[in-house]
């Protein structure tokens, strides 16, 4: 096989089945209580991150699942 044909091949067939997390560096990003510091000049306040970017680890399944568990159980810090 051509190895430009082979390369475009693999190139059409694979991708990556990692749900994203771990983007928002709890502590660095976030403090504990999920609030995003320093966004008050851009016109929001009391922004919150409550989705897998604040998890440090991967997750081992969809992130779906987790995300809605995740929600459910941070939505007291919302009120």
């Amino acid at each position: 096989m051509n190895p430009a044909v082979e390369e475009e091949v693999l190139n059409q067939s694979t991708g990556s089945y990692f749900h994203a997390c771990g983007t928002c560096a709890l502590g660095t990003v976030v403090d504990p209580a999920l609030n995003v510091p320093g966004v008050t000049g851009l016109r929001v306040t009391g922004l919150r991150l409550t989705d897998a970017s604040v998890r440090p680890t991967l997750i081992g399944a969809n992130s779906n699942g987790y995300c809605c568990r995740f929600r459910a159980a941070t939505s007291s810090l919302s009120r």
